[in-house]
């Protein structure tokens, strides 16, 4: 019998590489940048986001295909998120839902990514976290782990 049924009996975390962790920081980054450049039209926010999705985009061929229906879809976010046994209640943002939100859940939201960012930031910088799994791998393909809740 568990003493206390609200703690945590098991953390389930994600392997992730440095690569992986900077792709995750820098669409978060694109995505706060366009949240609050819209701070008085919100509406605007789905086409702020177009705009930071190409400049995200890896492929060229692929900038004029860009749609962003959800929050996951700019960067490389969304393609790696959606392989993981995860819901994000805010990478699932649509425009519809987020026109729905008042200012203060909406701000709640910017909030939210905004400590991801000093969360992934701290990862990033803790060396000693980071394993090689290679010893001639780049410390671009360095891994650590990541609590499943730490993901946007």
């Amino acid at each position: 019998m568990i003493a206390d049924p609200t703690q945590k009996t098991l953390e389930v975390r994600v392997l992730i590489t440095k690569n992986q962790l900077s792709d995750l920081q820098e669409t978060l980054e694109a995505i706060l940048k366009a949240g609050e450049g819209t701070f008085m039209t919100p509406k605007d926010f789905f086409g702020q986001l177009r705009g930071a999705a190409a400049a995200l985009a890896r492929n060229p061929e692929q900038i004029s295909q860009v749609q962003v229906g959800r929050l996951a879809d700019v960067g490389q976010v969304g393609a790696w998120l959606d392989d993981l046994p995860y819901t994000s209640q805010v990478m699932n943002l649509t425009e519809t839902r987020w026109l729905a939100r008042s200012y203060a859940e909406q701000q709640e939201v910017l909030d939210a990514i905004e400590e991801k960012i000093r969360l992934y930031r701290r990862i990033h910088d803790e060396t000693a976290r980071w394993i090689s799994l290679a010893p001639d791998a780049p410390k671009s393909e360095s891994v650590t782990t990541v609590p499943l809740d730490a993901l946007p």
